[in-house]
C-alpha cells in the first residue's frame, strides 16, 4: 500500500509512520519540518514538506499522486492562545482538514483515515458514551483548540454524508513516549517524585496509549467500514488513579497533596472524565481480534 500521512512527524503519527513501514507500506510523510523529519527518512518514508495551514491544492495532489490512502492527523494543539492566534489555529485545524480530504477525494483515493478526538462529544455528565453519542446543542467550548476540533469534526462527517470515503478515529487521553502534553508531564513528574501537588485530581478520561491508537488507526483502514467512526480507548481512569499506578510502579520519595481547581467544585472537575469517556478499544478492535489482557 501507498500511504500519504499528514502529521508523520508528531507525536502520534511517529508511530503510525513506524508501524506502516514495519509491515511493508511505502509512506509518503507530509511534514511542516524537514528538519523533524529525521527519523521518518531514517526508516524509508518519503518526505514532502508542506504548511497544510497554508498550501495551494496542488503540493496535496503532486504529493497523493498514486495513494492507496491518506491518514490525517496533522494539527495544531495549543490551549489558552490568545485572540490573535485564533486564525492560524482555525487554518492548522479546519482548514487543513478541509483541503486534504478535498484534494484526496479528488484524487481518487480509495480510503481516508481522519484522526478526530473523542472529545468532540463535550461533556457527557459522567456518561460512557459510544459513537452514536452526539454534543449537547448549541455546544460549549473549553478552549478555542477544543472549538476547532469539533469543527473539523464536522467538516469530516459532512464530506461522508457527501459520498467520500472517510473513516473516522476518535482517539481518547493519548499517552506515551514523547508525550509533550500536560498530561505527560504530570505521569513523567510522579514517576520521578517531583510532583509535591496534583491540581484536579478528577479529572480523568479514556487512556490509552499511543501505539495502541496507532495500531488500531491501522485497523480502522484495514478492516472498518467506510462512513463509520471509531473510538480508540483503553483505561477510564481520573488522574488521582494514574499517578497512584505511577507511584507504585515506581516508588518516590514525594507523595503528591491533591488540590482542587481554584473555584472549581468537585462535581465540576469530572468534566474531562466525562467529556472523553468512550467505549474502550477492545470494543472497537475485537471484531478483528481478541484484546489483550494483564
Amino acid at each position: 500500500m501507498r500511504a500519504v500521512v499528514t502529521g508523520g512527524a508528531g507525536f502520534i503519527g511517529r508511530s503510525l509512520v513506524r508501524q506502516l513501514r514495519e509491515r511493508g507500506d511505502a509512506v509518503v510523510a507530509l511534514v511542516r519540518d524537514a528538519g523533524r523529519a529525521g527519523p521518518l527518512h531514517e526508516i524509508g518514508c518519503d518526505i514532502v514538506e508542506v504548511d497544510l495551514g497554508s498550501a495551494t491544492a496542488e503540493p496535496l495532489r503532486s504529493a497523493m499522486d498514486r495513494a492507496d490512502a491518506v491518514f490525517h492527523l496533522a494539527g495544531s494543539y495549543r490551549v489558552g492562545i490568545p485572540a490573535t492566534a485564533h486564525a492560524s489555529m482555525f487554518q492548522a485545524n479546519v482548514g487543513s482538514t478541509r483541503a486534504v480530504l478535498d484534494v484526496a477525494a479528488g484524487a481518487g483515493v480509495a480510503r481516508m483515515i481522519y484522526v478526530s478526538t473523542a472529545n468532540v462529544y463535550g461533556d457527557t455528565h459522567g456518561r460512557v458514551v459510544d459513537e452514536t453519542y452526539r454534543r449537547p446543542q448549541p455546544p460549549m467550548f473549553l478552549s478555542y483548540y477544543d472549538e476547532t476540533k469539533y469543527l473539523a469534526h464536522l467538516a469530516a462527517e459532512e464530506r461522508v454524508a457527501a459520498g467520500a470515503p472517510i473513516l473516522i478515529a476518535l482517539p481518547g487521553m493519548v499517552y506515551g513516549p514523547g508525550d509533550h502534553s500536560q498530561i505527560g508531564a504530570t505521569i513523567r513528574q510522579a514517576m520521578a517524585g517531583r510532583l509535591p501537588v496534583l491540581f484536579a485530581p478528577d479529572l480523568g478520561g479514556n487512556l490509552v496509549q499511543v501505539d495502541d491508537v496507532a495500531a488500531g488507526i491501522l485497523l480502522i483502514h484495514d478492516k472498518g467500514s467506510i462512513g463509520e467512526e471509531y473510538v480508540l480507548g483503553g483505561e477510564i481512569a481520573t488522574m488521582h488513579e494514574v499517578v497512584r499506578l505511577a507511584l507504585r510502579r515506581w516508588p518516590a520519595s514525594a507523595h503528591p497533596c491533591s488540590a482542587p481547581r481554584p473555584g472549581c467544585s468537585m462535581s465540576s472537575r469530572r468534566w474531562a472524565a466525562s467529556s472523553i469517556a468512550s467505549r474502550p478499544t477492545r470494543r472497537t478492535c475485537a471484531r478483528w481480534r481478541e484484546p489483550v489482557t494483564a
